[in-house]
């Protein structure tokens, strides 16, 4: 039930500004999420921005939670708070999002 109100909750406060800069696949990223996975928070992003991720999901700590409230936030700045304390870092290509070990 927790995660039905997430999805309802993310889908009707997620904002995305089109005008792709530098082949990134958005320009701003708005959400009102609070703390959820960080796998979840790519598959939603992934879905509604129709780009892909490419990761390993041990590398990324991607079931731990992350604070996902951002407003008007640049994706770069959005990508930056997932791989926070991981070491781990990403390259934007296209329409893809790939994340490596420094």
């Amino acid at each position: 039930m927790k995660h039905i109100g997430f999805v309802i909750l993310f889908v009707c406060t997620l904002v995305v500004n089109a005008g792709a800069q530098r082949g990134t696949p958005a320009n701003s990223v708005t959400l009102k999420a609070g703390h959820i996975p960080k796998k979840e928070l790519l598959d939603t992003l992934a879905q509604v921005l129709d780009i892909h991720f490419s990761y390993n999901p041990v590398l990324l700590n991607a079931s731990d939670t992350i604070h996902a409230d951002f407003e008007n936030t640049l994706l770069e700045d959005v990508l930056k708070t997932i791989t926070a304390e991981t070491g781990v870092k990403y390259e934007v290509m296209n329409r893809q999002v790939v994340f490596f070990h420094s």
